[in-house]
């Protein structure tokens, strides 16, 4: 299952108010300036055959109206005949929302875990090292275990990809060039300020240094010296302090960028099946690239 949005031109006099609203909402199309109408499909089996499609108002989120959708295709199957059992849906993160999920107890589904959560960043950030993996294939390895999350029983399968890391790096040295910058002039117009006491200049690094996430601060503290008076001082009369000023570089912090390029790649995925005959944890990853198709069929 996936969502999409669709811009929409004109006035919209006149139609029932019953029917899917165009509204402002997140634009997938990036026209923000556009009202627009959500739209929801799902597809089955490995030939991803569309069997399920609904359109929302413009403004809908997807951490809502994806479980409203499971909830209604759950209860059209159940009032099938001959429809097999516990099909999981493979929905994105915007549907683990666990305090809502306890309310799924008959669906089975299978999704990624938002990396904000404080237990899916231990696993994230886990030293590669100690973790026990299992390669699937040349391009992905799991390491595969049973959780309670929220209150939910679940299996997390840990995925670390060659070519989900290959992309991410090229994203975050990008990023990384980019944060040089931005900290290089910040630090640039600081050198270039005169203060008043030594205190005062340090407080200013520290606090800068604060925002440097991959990279160190490397400074020293000179006073400024200054003649007194106009023109060219007398001989043998000393310049006085008349305020200080930092010299400073920057510098990378390889260990924080070796520890953060270990980890990319890396995501969890969830799901409430623990009966690994019916769901086999190399099925969870081949599962859930699935989904992938159904985004692409959406966005074409």
């Amino acid at each position: 299952m996936d969502s999409t949005s669709i811009a929409l031109y004109g006035e919209y006099e006149g139609y029932d108010h019953s029917s899917p609203c165009p509204m402002l909402g997140y634009s997938k199309d990036h026209r923000p300036d556009l009202k627009q109408i959500t739209v929801t499909m799902t597809q089955i089996s490995d030939a991803n055959i569309p069997i399920w499609f609904e359109a929302l108002n413009g403004n809908s989120s997807d951490k809502k109206s994806f479980q409203e959708t499971v909830k209604s295709m759950k209860a059209f199957q159940l009032s099938l005949t001959n429809m097999p059992d516990n099909i999981p849906f493979v929905v994105d993160a915007a549907f683990y929302t666990p305090e809502s999920l306890k309310k799924l107890n008959q669906v089975t589904w299978l999704t990624r875990i938002p990396a904000n959560y404080k237990a899916a960043k231990r696993w994230l950030t886990k030293a590669d090292k100690a973790i026990e993996w299992v390669q699937v294939d040349a391009d992905n390895k799991l390491h595969v275990f049973e959780v309670l999350h929220e209150g939910i029983e679940q299996r997390w399968a840990l995925v670390d990809s060659k070519k989900g890391r290959a992309r991410a790096e090229k994203t975050f040295f990008k990023q990384l060039e980019k944060t040089y910058d931005k900290h290089s002039k910040t630090l640039w117009h600081l050198c270039n300020q005169t203060f008043s006491c030594e205190a005062d200049a340090e407080k200013r690094l520290l606090n800068f240094s604060k925002q440097l996430k991959y990279y160190q601060l490397h400074y020293q503290i000179i006073p400024v010296l200054k003649h007194p008076g106009r023109g060219r001082p007398k001989q043998g009369r000393e310049a006085i302090c008349v305020g200080y000023r930092c010299e400073a570089t920057l510098a990378s912090d390889m260990n924080k960028i070796k520890k953060e390029l270990e980890r990319l790649g890396r995501f969890i995925l969830a799901t409430n099946e623990l009966n690994k005959e019916r769901m086999p944890d190399e099925e969870i990853l081949r599962d859930l690239s699935s989904n992938s198709k159904c985004n692409a069929f959406l966005f074409y």
